[in-house]
């Protein structure tokens, strides 16, 4: 969320009526049409929405979600949250929209003689054109946090943000050396030099924005790197997170649905206040969607190359099927989810990495990124600027890096630990309890990471300054504010890997902290990239998978045994087979056993021994069978009679996934039998 004050009055705000039917591209009007009250205390108190549905009454059966592809811009752990709709601070970035998204982004630079240009407001040009996308760090994990320049694929609700309406984006707390600047004449907020009618947003007001539209919550994420940190060979990167965890932003915009205001009143009925404190419209669902994408491979090596793709799977998967399907350039990926009751966690988290056999050119450079120390110059408790603030000393810094897309928290929970309960890892927990000029020394964390040839490397550390409650992860503090105090995010940049290396001291403009860091080569590629860093949130930070160090560029072979590979029994069936693998070794074996019905229609053999209900032949379920090199499925249930086939496939210890290819007879990966 972008800054909020709280600045209040006694005075009640009377929103203007709307004109009907207005246009997404009349961000003046369209957004009070749709819900929003421009009502700063409303927003406070529970009693005005932040969010609403764009063309709110047309949506249906609590879902407004649409799908976006464009280019990440401006990635950042949010400066501050509103603590009353927010368990944990936004994973904020922009995305510009590629061609067919654009009328995504609400209001035009021409709408109503300079009023109501919203997304596409010309006075912020770095901004023009494009959508703020959030979801709470406590629901994503660092995987799927994007890099500035990655390409996304997301899905998310479509809504106007009601809580700026002003003159421009202001997307991070107050700058250290003038803190009150966002709070002056912005037309954000009611403040010395703001009017009712330029809050409001009456037909006399001056330079109006408008709200801007977003995608807010996320619902699916699918994240193709740009500079792939984790591929030790010539791969593409792409990770992709799906949930239906919606935070409190969902249930504002479903319960602003469905209990709209009293006639010409600027604020909602209690049954609006009532419907925020149930913690069941935060769920947002994906019972039966089906999320599709492409994973494209590199430039073909020759003409006669044959693809390689590898999969990590980041977190336990809840009722979401898989379906991968290799093509000649890439990976087209399904990921569909089960029918399933309102209110039942359904989530999906995955990486894939697809080159080609064999291919070992351009092969990227790893670097070993370590911090040395920090150093907190000005703590900000007390912070003299801000009289605003109780500032109670010592001061609660939150520290973020973000190295080529390698997301992780420094730390800053603090001795007490964080709001949001138990308290993941951090490197350095002192951070929530600093003073000023206090320095945290032989830090001594490193981070391994891969850079592909001819791509940048970049280091971004963004930090806030702990003020308001109640809001993961930041430590806990009994402090009063309007806000957080900003000590500044910056970035370090350089245009290769080779002028990277070396010793280096990070600091944002003002001075308020230093980050003193190193870069090296190392030979090869052992141990391999560190795995993905924690979100400082414990909902959010799984356990990270074996890291890997094999240096890997060939697929697994798996077969049937030449000599009995199936036998059918009165309770069940076996099959049994061999696997192999010339790099890392063989690391699992899975088969697909399907009964065919005809008309390109099976059913898949599930885990448990289960027949799942009729789909499509293409669309296989994978189960684990035991053994590696020589490996064994035993079935111990009937099976209904008719013709099944089975197909086998192995997983080497890189994670190199052998391909659904059908291979027939002596050393094939693929037999059909009939249970009689």
């Amino acid at each position: 969320m972008r800054r909020i004050a709280i600045a209040l009055t006694a005075a009640c705000l009377v929103a203007p009526a709307a004109a009907t039917a207005a246009p997404v591209s009349d961000a003046f009007r369209k957004p009070l049409e749709d819900g929003c009250q421009r009502n700063i205390p409303g927003l406070l108190a529970y009693s005005s929405p932040e969010w609403v549905w764009v063309d709110s009454a047309k949506v249906r059966n609590g879902d407004n979600a649409r799908h976006l592809d464009g280019v990440v811009r401006d990635p950042h752990t949010a400066g501050e949250d509103l603590p009353e709709n927010h368990l944990s601070y936004d994973f904020d970035f922009n995305v510009v929209p590629d061609p067919p998204y654009r009328g995504l982004a609400g209001g035009s630079p021409a709408a109503n003689g300079g009023k109501g240009s919203g997304n596409w407001d010309r006075t912020a040009p770095d901004e023009f054109g494009q959508l703020h996308l959030e979801w709470e760090s406590a629901v994503i994990p660092t995987f799927a946090w994007a890099d500035d320049g990655d390409r996304v694929g997301v899905w998310g609700q479509w809504i106007w943000d009601c809580g700026h309406w002003g003159e421009g984006f202001d997307f991070t707390a107050p700058s250290a050396t003038d803190p009150t600047a966002p709070l002056r004449h912005n037309g954000y907020y009611q403040t010395p030099g703001d009017t009712e009618s330029e809050l409001i947003g009456t037909p006399e007001a001056k330079k109006i924005r408008g709200e801007q539209t977003e995608l807010h919550p996320l619902e699916a994420v699918v994240v193709h790197r740009a500079k792939p940190y984790q591929a030790v060979a010539r791969e593409s990167q792409t990770d992709a997170f799906m949930s239906t965890r919606g935070t409190g932003a969902h249930a504002e915009e479903r319960c602003a649905h469905d209990h709209g205001p009293p006639a010409g009143q600027p604020f909602r009925s209690p049954d609006f206040s009532a419907c925020l404190r149930d913690s069941s419209n935060e769920y947002q669902p994906l019972s039966g969607k089906t999320f599709s994408f492409l994973v494209r491979a590199p430039a073909r090596p020759s003409p006669n190359a044959r693809l390689r793709y590898r999969e990590v799977r980041r977190i336990a998967a809840h009722h979401a099927h898989e379906q991968v399907t290799p093509t000649r350039d890439g990976l087209h990926v399904r990921i569909s989810f089960d029918r399933v009751p309102a209110g039942t966690l359904e989530d999906f988290g995955a990486s894939w990495f697809v080159g080609w056999e064999g291919d070992r050119s351009r092969t990227p450079a790893h670097l070993r990124w370590k911090l040395e120390s920090v150093k907190v110059n000005r703590s900000f408790d007390p912070n003299p600027d801000r009289g605003q603030q109780t500032g109670v000393p010592p001061g609660e810094y939150n520290v973020y890096v973000d190295l080529n897309g390698y997301w992780n928290f420094v730390g800053g929970r603090g001795p007490a630990g964080g709001i949001g309960g138990s308290s993941p890892p951090e490197w350095v927990p002192g951070l929530g309890a600093v003073r000023d000029g206090q320095v945290f020394p032989d830090i001594n964390r490193t981070v391994d990471f891969f850079v592909p040839p001819g791509k940048d490397v970049r280091l971004l550390v963004t930090a806030r300054e702990c003020d308001l409650p109640h809001l993961d992860p930041c430590a806990a503090t009994p402090e009063l504010s309007d806000g957080n105090d900003a000590p500044g995010n910056h970035a370090d940049a350089f245009p290769s890997a080779a002028a990277a290396l070396g010793r280096h001291v990070l600091r944002p403009d003002g001075g308020a902290y230093e980050v003193t860091y190193s870069i090296a080569r190392l030979p090869g590629v052992a141990p391999g990239p560190t795995p993905p860093g924690g979100t400082g949130s414990p909902g959010s930070s799984p356990p990270p998978p074996p890291r890997g160090g094999c240096d890997d560029v060939h697929a697994p072979r798996s077969s049937f045994a030449d000599r009995r590979p199936v036998r059918v029994l009165d309770e069940g069936v076996e099959l049994r087979g061999n696997a192999s693998d010339r790099g890392c070794g063989v690391a699992r074996v899975s088969l697909a056993v399907g009964r065919h019905l005809g008309d390109h229609r099976c059913q898949y053999l599930r885990p448990d021994g289960r027949l799942r209900p009729v789909g499509k032949c293409s669309e296989p379920e994978w189960i684990p069978a035991r053994g590696t090199n020589h490996w064994k499925l035993s079935v111990e249930r009937a099976l209904p009679h008719g013709t099944y086939t089975a197909h086998v496939r192995a997983v080497d210890r890189g994670g190199n996934v052998e391909l659904f290819t059908r291979r027939q007879g002596k050393g094939g990966n693929f037999v059909k039998f009939r249970v009689p």
